[in-house]
């Protein structure tokens, strides 16, 4: 349990730093449309971080939801915060700022996602259960083609 809770707070510093990153992208070239849409590459990249660690970790599904929800700490933080904050009903959106840190690996993701309305309003919330869930299959999956390889290796 200590082990994946370390691995988790591993995950949640590397994704910080991806964040921070994407920050000082974003905010130095908001204004520039191709660094927008090329911002999508880095909204992919976030979630292929997030699925090929647990990919790495091999843990299985429940223990990779663990990992994920540690790494996701500060996305769950703020997702919580402002669904506080909506329930509170505080005028103009107050409440979606909040998670201003967590989404800007998104920003260019949610330009090129066509809108859906309402669902759009939430989707930096429901990133966060998205990289939680990556974090979870690829450890399954990672762990699954782990037993492949050693059930392959006992029949020889």
């Amino acid at each position: 349990m200590k082990g994946l809770i370390i691995k988790g707070f591993k995950l949640f510093m590397v994704s910080a730093g991806y964040i921070f990153l994407s920050a000082i992208y974003f905010d130095s070239l908001w204004k520039s449309v191709l660094a927008i849409q090329l911002g999508s590459l880095i909204g992919v990249g976030f979630l292929s971080l997030w699925f090929y660690y647990g990919f790495k970790m091999c843990v299985g599904f429940k223990d990779g939801l663990l990992v994920g929800t540690v790494g996701a700490a500060g996305g769950i933080v703020l997702t919580v915060l402002s669904i506080l904050l909506l329930l509170q009903n505080t005028p103009d959106g107050g409440p979606f700022f909040i998670m201003i840190p967590w989404v800007y690996p998104f920003l260019g993701l949610f330009n090129v996602i066509p809108y859906f309305g309402m669902i759009n309003n939430y989707l930096p919330h429901l990133s966060v259960v998205i990289v939680v869930l990556l974090t979870a299959v690829g450890s399954w999956l990672g762990k699954r083609q782990n037993e492949e390889k050693q059930s392959v290796f006992k029949t020889r």
